[in-house]
């Protein structure tokens, strides 16, 4: 399992909520989660807390300089996604690009809960009515350019 932030600073209530899934379905389904570094610290045993990224932080950028790393380690290939659900289709799209079974834990979509927070430090994470159109842009970008831009 991963799980992935919505906004800045850690201790937003969206990112102690993503923790909290993430803890609860790692501990139900006894499988370890690895974390960005944007989450807050968590105490489960199995949770793998990835180093910070230098520079821009960015989901792709995550994926491919500390995920990667830690699953082909661990062998893993089947990846459930925890994170905000427009923000999780994206996770999951990216992953999957680079050879993983991935899928979203769909709680946060199903229960209707928004993870934005007016208190992000990041403008797109503070309401979904900037999120949504950022998500939808960097989803429909061709692969190659989205790459790019993710990656510098």
């Amino acid at each position: 399992m991963v799980a992935f932030p919505c906004g800045l600073p850690t201790g937003l209530t969206s990112n102690i909520k993503i923790a909290t899934r993430a803890i609860k379905c790692g501990s139900e389904l006894n499988i370890p989660v690895f974390v960005d570094s944007g989450l807050p610290t968590m105490s489960y045993q199995g949770c793998i807390l990835s180093e910070k990224i230098p520079g821009r932080s960015t989901t792709l950028k995550f994926i491919k300089l500390r995920f990667v790393l830690e699953a082909k380690k661990n062998n893993w290939k089947n990846i459930l996604v925890v994170a905000e659900p427009h923000h999780a289709k994206r996770c999951v799209r990216d992953l999957k690009k680079l050879g993983f079974n991935a899928e979203a834990d769909d709680y946060f979509r199903i229960h209707g809960e928004s993870l934005c927070d007016l208190d992000s430090e990041q403008w797109w994470t503070r309401h979904l009515i900037l999120l949504l159109p950022r998500e939808i842009i960097l989803r429909l970008l061709p692969w190659q350019i989205y790459k790019w831009i993710t990656m510098r």
